[in-house]
C-alpha cells in the first residue's frame, strides 16, 4: 500500500507560542473540529483519538515522537484503524501572527479510504480542520476569553 502525503499551511492571527500551546491541548479538539469526536490524553506522550469521517468511525492510539515546545510537534499512530504520522510546525510571522505548516503521511487501508485519497477527500478534511483550528484560536484572542490558549 502506498503512503499518501498531505501538506497544508494556514496563517494565524496569533503568536506562534500561543498557537502551539492551543494545538497541544488535544482534549479541546472535539469542541471545534468536525471529524474529531473524542480525544483522551493518557499521559504526556500518549492519547486515544476517536474520529468520524464520511460516516465511518475510526479510533487510534497516538504517540508524540518529537516536541520542540512553542515550535514543532510530531506524532505517529501506534495502533488502531488509522496508520499515520504527522508534523505541525509553528513559524512566527510577527509578534501576533504565525504560520502553521502541517504534514500528514497516512496509508489508506480499505477501498473507501483509497477512493477518498484518490479524489482528494483526505486533503479537504485536513484543510477544513486547520481552518476550524484557526477560527478557534482567533476567536479566543479576539474575544479575550479566559484563554484556552494559556
Amino acid at each position: 500500500m502506498s503512503v499518501k502525503r498531505i501538506d497544508h499551511r494556514v496563517d494565524l492571527a496569533i503568536g506562534h507560542e500561543e498557537a502551539f500551546h492551543a494545538w497541544t491541548d488535544f482534549a479541546q479538539f472535539p469542541a471545534f473540529m468536525g471529524a474529531v469526536t473524542r480525544v483522551t490524553v493518557t499521559d504526556a506522550l500518549h492519547s486515544v483519538w476517536e474520529l468520524r469521517v464520511a460516516g465511518l468511525d475510526w479510533e487510534y492510539d497516538a504517540l508524540i515522537t518529537a516536541n520542540d515546545p512553542g515550535r514543532m510537534l510530531e506524532w505517529i499512530t501506534t495502533s488502531g484503524e488509522v496508520s499515520l504520522a504527522g508534523r505541525a510546525v509553528f513559524d512566527p510571522l510577527t509578534e501576533t501572527s504565525s504560520r502553521l505548516l502541517m504534514r500528514i503521511e497516512w496509508t489508506p487501508r480499505g477501498p473507501l479510504e483509497h477512493l477518498a485519497s484518490m479524489f482528494g477527500g483526505d486533503s479537504l478534511i485536513v484543510r477544513r480542520e486547520l481552518s476550524a483550528f484557526r477560527a478557534h484560536v482567533e476567536v479566543a484572542v479576539r474575544d479575550g476569553l479566559p484563554h484556552p490558549l494559556r
